[in-house]
């Protein structure tokens, strides 16, 4: 059975938000390759898309890939998820692509978690 598994970076205050069907395994196998040590927060039951809208819920924190800036806010959100404390149903029903496509066309300028979302503006040159 996947899980969705988050695992944080104790040096960066990173998390990775990823699925496995054993994400102790993966721990093991990114910190084989990490100079940072890695820690398992948790997990949760997977199912269909749901890693793509909690990578879309936690947008406005995007570092790289699947990486998350683990801020106060954000690792709140993840212990509500893994203690069944969050409604998995208010999640984006869209990925990340889709939902950033539709949110540029439509003028908003925050994350679905609420936090403000940079716009990036094409860049003058001078003339």
């Amino acid at each position: 059975m996947n899980l969705v598994y988050f695992i944080r970076s104790l040096e960066t205050d990173h998390v990775k938000i990823g699925i496995s069907k054993d994400p102790a395994r993966r721990v093991a196998e990114m910190q084989a390759h990490s100079p940072v040590k890695l820690r398992l927060i948790g997990t949760i039951p997977y199912a269909k898309g749901l890693e793509a809208r909690l990578h879309t819920y936690f947008i406005g924190f995007h570092s790289h890939n699947e990486w998350f800036h683990l801020t106060l806010h954000v690792e709140r959100e993840i212990l509500r998820l893994i203690a069944g404390q969050f409604d998995i149903s208010a999640l984006p029903k869209k990925a990340a692509k889709a939902w950033v496509h539709e949110w540029r066309s439509s003028g908003k300028t925050h994350s679905p978690n609420g936090k403000p979302y940079p716009v990036s503006r094409p860049t003058q040159s001078a003339a």
